[in-house]
């Protein structure tokens, strides 16, 4: 083998290495590039996907898609924590959706069930499905749509149901995959109330406090023109949807941004703004907004627990997943513990707690910044 000299002075005059900084810059905008795209192709898609591509993970409140399973040919799967003791896993091909439910931490799990026997067919068709609430899932198959209120011991063939305009009944909470939505978790009927938007502004993000008070994060216009995050809108309604009413300007543009209602009188809004990451707060009813700028790259998913606290989870650096704690109304966060997450994530919020989860059946839940995992099914 021939080889070739090479004064190592000549070289390291010669060849210029980039700063240490721009290289751990660098690591980061690929991560948030792969994470964007990840929560891109689940939020941003609302119609039916071939499962010969990746298909989109409908759900409560879910941002990423699923990955393969890996264990047979053409089956993929999705982990999801529906409320604070419901995690589900879905497990789904060419012509079949199947779920299991845990409600003790994954030391049980139920059987997979599903609308359909599980079969190949051998021909790329569409399948489907939503997550609407702890026990109420649906699954398109084949064109016919399925649902069943009992976590999978029974189904029936129901169209969906989606009911627009008026007041939302009381235990109507919101619906992550579909802008503008809440459902109804025991039933799974959808309500997509009226709101301030007007024909250009499209659905945006509806949240509920805890006290019935609706507040809306709307679509607005790009002061740098196409390509440049929107400001947005918000708006309150203290009459469950009858009427809404504008919030102050918001005062700057926001992408990938985040939603959070506390009462009549305090919200948030966290996301990306020019000068970085950002958590805007309004403690009186959207007639100011103050900003808090934050050490996290780009947060997936935000909530408060049943104390008031604030909670975000964003990506690292090094792909874990953290939690982030604000105890003073928005105005200083505190960096929880930050956990490795297998494949196929999605991350969301259920009732006072970030979640994260991946692969079958694993998932970690957080109301104080520490994780608490979920044992995962043993196939």
């Amino acid at each position: 083998m021939q080889t070739y000299p090479f004064d190592v002075v000549e070289v390291a005059r010669t060849v210029r290495q980039p700063p240490l900084t721009d290289l751990v810059g660098r690591a980061a905008r690929r991560v948030r590039r792969r994470r964007a795209l990840l929560s891109a192709a689940a939020v941003a898609m609302t119609a039916l996907v071939a499962v010969t591509a990746v298909p989109v993970l409908r759900g409560v409140n879910l941002t990423a898609v699923p990955a393969e399973d890996g264990t047979r040919a053409g089956v993929r799967t999705a982990t999801a924590v529906l409320d604070r003791g419901t995690v589900v896993t879905v497990r789904y091909g060419e012509c079949a959706a199947e779920f299991s439910v845990t409600t003790d931490g994954g030391r049980t799990w139920s059987p997979y069930r599903g609308p359909v026997p599980w079969r190949d067919c051998g021909a790329p068709t569409t399948t489907s499905y939503r997550l609407l609430g702890p026990r109420v899932f649906a699954a398109e198959v084949q064109g016919a749509r399925y649902l069943t209120r009992d976590a999978g011991e029974s189904w029936h063939r129901e169209e969906e149901r989606v009911r627009t305009g008026g007041s939302v009944p009381p235990q109507a909470r919101e619906q992550g995959d579909v802008p503008g939505q809440l459902v109804d978790p025991d039933t799974g009927t959808l309500y997509q109330p009226d709101t301030l938007a007007g024909p250009a502004d499209g659905a945006g993000l509806l949240r509920r406090a805890s006290d019935g008070t609706l507040w809306a994060l709307l679509p607005g216009s790009a002061p740098g023109g196409d390509g440049q995050p929107a400001v947005p809108k918000v708006a309150r309604s203290d009459d469950s949807g009858r009427n809404w009413r504008w919030s102050a300007p918001f005062p700057a543009s926001v992408a990938r941004a985040l939603l959070v209602a506390v009462g009549p009188e305090q919200a948030y809004v966290v996301g990306d703004c020019p000068d970085g990451a950002a958590v805007y707060r309004t403690d009186d009813g959207g007639e100011a907004w103050f900003a808090t700028y934050v050490a996290w790259e780009s947060a997936e998913a935000a909530t408060v627990n049943s104390g008031g606290d604030l909670l975000v989870g964003g990506w690292e650096e090094d792909g874990r997943f953290a939690a982030w704690v604000s105890r003073d109304g928005g105005r200083s966060f505190s960096r929880g513990e930050a956990i490795t997450v297998p494949d196929g994530s999605a991350a969301g919020v259920a009732d006072g707690r970030l979640w994260v989860a991946g692969g079958s059946g694993w998932a970690a839940t957080s109301t104080d910044g520490r994780w608490r995992v979920t044992e995962p099914r043993r196939d």
